[in-house]
């Protein structure tokens, strides 16, 4: 199996994992956004990686028009940036797990854990989930 062919499926085995786990009847939460999302993060950027490893093998002429792969180099592209880039992919799932964090269980207890230092508190502030 080439290189190309195991990013492909490791990329698809993810997907569909966050679809499993979030279900028949997924809730409308930061959780399951934040599943889905990740995964579509890694299936985007293994779609990049695949695309330049086949513009590598093919060479110049896979950026002319006629080419399949010029096609797939934008498409691949654009994707990073539909609906949320990469890096603010990260940024909410650390924000989600910090917000995850903050309440915590304990013999079935709800409590609230220590509250994060001013820079985390600022950070969550900015960020799209509720601190």
């Amino acid at each position: 199996m080439g290189e190309m062919s195991a990013r492909l499926r490791v990329a698809k085995w993810a997907l569909l994992a966050a679809v499993a786990e979030a279900g028949e009847d997924p809730a409308a939460d930061e959780r399951t956004l934040t599943t889905l999302m990740v995964a579509k993060r890694h299936a985007v950027c293994e779609a990049n990686a695949i695309v330049d490893l086949a513009l590598e093998v093919v060479g110049g002429s896979a950026f002319f028009r006629r080419s399949p792969l010029d096609r797939a180099y934008r498409d691949v592209r654009a994707g990073r940036f539909h609906p949320i880039n990469p890096e603010a992919t990260l940024a909410l799932a650390g924000a989600t797990a910090l917000a995850e964090a903050r309440l915590t269980t304990w013999e079935g207890v709800r409590y609230r854990t220590a509250r994060p230092r001013s820079s985390l508190r600022s950070a969550l502030r900015r960020s799209p989930l509720p601190a």
